[in-house]
């Protein structure tokens, strides 16, 4: 049996053997675009590689979820890097949201998954980037 620290989440395998035997076919899909598996995973991959290089602390990392493609990257994403993350609706008011923040100890990071800053200068905003240059 492998040790819990070398076994992937069940999500996350099956994303990336999504891509392996269906690399062409859609697996995301907006009024304005569609991923398919093989870009998924890779966007994934890197995404998570991102979280893996944000400082740990003793807090969750905060991710504001939207309806939107990059909600979907970055909680793969956030369950690939092993980081220990807080889903929110993104469409909190801004005082329930640092309320919220609050609660979960003050982090310096959260994740952002609109192509919108926040303005909350305490934070530091990661984006997914795939809308930031």
């Amino acid at each position: 049996m492998q040790k819990p620290e070398n076994r992937e989440s069940l999500s996350s395998r099956s994303i990336a053997q999504r891509a392996i035997d269906f690399p062409e076919q859609i697996s995301l899909a907006s009024e304005t675009e569609k991923i398919t598996a093989f870009e998924l995973n890779a966007i994934v991959n890197s995404f998570s590689q991102t979280l893996s290089q944000i400082p740990k602390s003793p807090t969750f990392l905060p991710v504001l979820l939207g309806p939107n493609i990059n909600s979907v990257i970055a909680y793969h994403a956030a369950i690939r890097s092993r980081t220990p993350f807080a889903l929110i609706d993104s469409n909190v008011n801004p005082d329930y949201l640092q309320s919220i923040l609050t609660r979960l100890g003050n982090p310096k990071y959260f994740v952002n998954t609109n192509p919108e800053a926040l303005n909350i200068s305490a934070l530091e905003q990661v984006f997914v980037g795939r809308d930031k240059a």
